[in-house]
């Protein structure tokens, strides 16, 4: 049949017993087994166990080092343990193919190949059971190919190149897709050295959706856009979706060298829900990265760079929370671009942010709510801290210190500075925060700064109890005397709490400020004050 001629070649290369090296994700494979393909052309579906569905009457075995090859635009059943190959074929360069496994399947294929060509597809649809595989590539043809988990265990035990999401063909009709939904779950074995490559090639466009439940853990590393010339890779988080990696995440480019060879690739990742954890997050790595956060969570990570070498890194925050421990808006030897636009959500970073080297940087907050530990000076050193409109935040509900060794500006009454009151002491500028009660925040500026947006203040640890009208509270301090103002309280006036308390303030070289024997380089509260408790009234 027309459809069957499309293996000649390789079908009677190992009918013939000759020794073939297939290379596949790092592993060499002595191939001297048979090529068996689906030949199942009167019903659109068929049992992979059932011999009658192949084309040499058995079906494929790995003791006999076979090959498996599901094509013609039909669809293969995995529902019971058992089926073992080589390598499993899903979709060629002349047909279309599926494999679906459900419930019950237990199947063993060291090399899973999604290799459909031109306009045909190649499709893998996990619904329960386990399929265990070396490594899984998406890589041949330039046929459009999706793996889909939405229920069982896709489990991958290899190391480098373990997963490839790409193609190698010289046209290309369609992206190759790998999404995780409902309950299903992708696990990858080789924790210490598993490699996760998501757009790999010239033209690839690549893409890992995860949503509902979904889960893929125990992941090295990851890389989206590795190539130049245009490969482009994305992964998508939503719902309660989690992505866990024990090493790093590289957001356009590669980890090696800035080779041309690797250079130029386009990576995007979107988390709208779940949970992102990573150890370390380059967005921007010899290539364009962009990370969107609308939702979910971005937690446990060690260190989040803009721009590796070479590249163009954008953070877009809009909502979410961010937690890393130091934000590195320039990671780059030579002169490079990043931003990160902080316009909603939290970005929590429990270290320094700062620049590494020669980079043309932008820290825009525009809103939503920043805490950091240290804006750090350096080489070149950081910009001028502006606030658009965000609300600065020192601890998030725990006292502690922001060192600021630059210039503040705030440029919008929106934006505003919000501070934790639940003692009378004061930490260290080395410390950065503490749940012990009986402490304030402090933020502490090297350089100078002018107000414009309004000041918070949040009595904390039951402190109110305690409280009285002589405590002074020195919360912010600057290298000269502090220009502007805030839009709720003017200098002399009294702010009141979240919960109804009230402090007089005092900033600025004014007279409130200096009739009062303040220090106008310092925002001081004072004069601390209950809210009313309750009115006596006499009903007669």
């Amino acid at each position: 049949m027309q459809a069957n001629s499309g293996f000649g070649r390789l079908s009677r290369k190992l009918a013939a017993g000759a020794a073939t090296v297939v290379l596949f994700v790092g592993t060499t494979l002595t191939a001297r087994g048979e090529l068996i393909y689906w030949a199942n052309y009167w019903n659109n579906s068929g049992e992979w166990s059932d011999t009658n569905n192949w084309n040499l009457l058995r079906v494929p075995s790995i003791a006999s080092n076979d090959s498996a090859v599901v094509y013609a635009g039909r669809t293969a059943n995995i529902l019971t343990p058992g089926p073992e190959t080589a390598t499993l074929y899903v979709g060629f360069w002349n047909g279309s193919g599926r494999v679906v496994v459900g419930p019950g399947a237990d199947a063993y294929f060291p090399n899973l190949r999604i290799t459909p060509g031109g306009a045909y597809y190649g499709e893998l649809l996990v619904g329960g059971g386990t399929i265990t595989c070396a490594g899984l590539a998406m890589l041949e043809n330039g046929g459009p190919g999706v793996v889909q988990v939405t229920g069982g265990v896709l489990r991958v035990t290899g190391g480098v190149n373990a997963v490839q999401v790409t193609h190698i063909a010289y046209s290309y009709t369609g992206p190759q897709i790998i999404a995780l939904g409902g309950n299903g779950r992708m696990e990858m074995v080789n924790g210490s050295a598993s490699e996760f490559k998501i757009g790999t090639r010239p033209g690839t466009v690549a893409r890992l959706n995860m949503s509902g439940n979904a889960v893929l853990t125990n992941l090295y590393r990851m890389t989206l856009g590795y190539a130049t010339n245009g490969a482009f890779g994305a992964v998508s988080i939503s719902n309660s979706a989690f992505l866990h990696m024990n090493g790093n995440l590289y957001i356009g480019g590669g980890w090696a060298d800035d080779t041309d060879a690797e250079f130029g690739g386009t990576g995007v990742v979107t988390v709208a829900g779940g949970t992102l954890r990573a150890y370390d997050v380059v967005v921007g790595c010899y290539g364009t990265g962009e990370l969107n956060v609308e939702g979910g969570r971005i937690q446990d990570v060690h260190d989040m760079c803009l721009v590796g070498s070479r590249g163009y890194g954008v953070v877009n925050q809009t909502g979410g929370t961010v937690d890393v421990e130091r934000l590195y808006l320039s990671l780059s030897a030579t002169p490079s671009n990043s931003v990160y636009n902080l316009g909603g959500g939290v970005l929590r970073v429990r270290g320094a942010v700062q620049n590494y080297a020669a980079a043309n940087t932008v820290f825009n907050i525009t809103g939503g709510v920043f805490s950091m530990y240290r804006w750090m000076t350096g080489t070149p050193g950081m910009p001028t801290m502006t606030n658009a409109g965000g609300i600065m935040s020192p601890a998030l509900g725990l006292a502690g210190v922001a060192r600021i060794e630059t210039n503040y500006v705030e440029t919008s009454s929106n934006c505003q500075i919000s501070i934790d009151v639940g003692g009378t002491n004061r930490l260290s500028l080395y410390v950065n925060e503490t749940k012990d009660p009986g402490y304030y925040d402090y933020v502490n500026v090297s350089g100078s700064v002018t107000l414009m947006g309004k000041l918070q203040v949040n009595v904390i640890d039951g402190f109110a109890e305690t409280a009285r009208k002589s405590d002074v509270f020195y919360v912010m301090s600057a290298g000269s005397d502090i220009a502007g103002a805030f839009s709720n309280v003017a200098s002399g006036e009294r702010v009141t709490t979240s919960d109804g308390h009230s402090f007089l303030v005092y900033y600025g070289n004014n007279a409130a400020t200096t009739g009062a024997g303040m220090d106008p380089k310092k925002v001081t509260l004072t004069g601390f004050r209950h809210f009313p408790r309750g009115t006596i009234m006499c009903v007669r």
